[in-house]
């Protein structure tokens, strides 16, 4: 039988940056064995993202996982991330329990239908949210319309690019700046859906 993280929690008034360790964490959690992890008595991970100071602390347990703020004790282990997946930091010795670890923080992710159908579920009643989606994938060459009705808005980029930003694994902005999705509509709506990935990426 497989061993799931069987909770994850996050504080009160966790950042960004940590809430979005949790989501990863929960995407991964119900397909990863994690026994090599919740065998040890205690497992500390501390997460930093390259590109800027955002910080969080992963303590693993066999009763699960919580995520802080910050780099917060002595670490059995240092990952970091540059925007596009985890990995461990220089000089890391191999093990069991670090595999685990880069395998929950990068997680299989659903194809660019299942995430998009995900983010209009989950998104689509926000204020601001356009009445029709088309989500188009140059991988596929093949498009979803999602909703009816005006006014439109189009996400065309490839099978993985759309399937990081509808999850909120890439932040949406991001995306569009460095040109791995285009988008076709309103600055306004540009905003809008910034934030509906936004809530995809952190919505624990």
């Amino acid at each position: 039988m497989t061993a799931l993280l069987e909770s994850i929690d996050v504080e009160d008034d966790a950042t960004p940056f940590a809430r979005f360790i949790v989501r990863i964490l929960r995407w991964a959690s119900v397909d990863v064995d994690v026994a090599p992890l919740t065998a040890l008595d205690s497992y500390t991970v501390h997460v930093s993202d390259d590109r800027t100071p955002q910080s969080a602390t992963v303590v693993f347990t066999s009763a699960g996982g919580c995520v802080t703020r910050g780099r917060r004790g002595d670490p059995d282990e240092r990952v970091t991330t540059d925007g596009n997946g985890f990995r461990a930091a220089d000089g890391a010795e191999p093990s069991e329990a670090l595999d685990v670890v880069l395998a929950l923080l990068n997680p299989t992710l659903p194809t660019w239908r299942e995430a998009a159908f995900l983010f209009w579920e989950a998104t689509r009643k926000r204020p601001g949210m356009p009445a029709t989606l088309t989500i188009s994938c140059s991988t596929d060459d093949d498009s979803l319309v999602l909703g009816q009705g005006a006014p439109p808005y189009t996400i065309h980029g490839s099978a993985d690019g759309l399937a990081r930003v509808l999850t909120g694994a890439t932040p949406f902005l991001d995306a569009v700046y460095d040109g791995s999705i285009n988008v076709r509509g309103t600055l306004p709506q540009l905003s809008v859906l910034a934030g509906a990935s936004n809530q995809m990426r952190f919505d624990v």
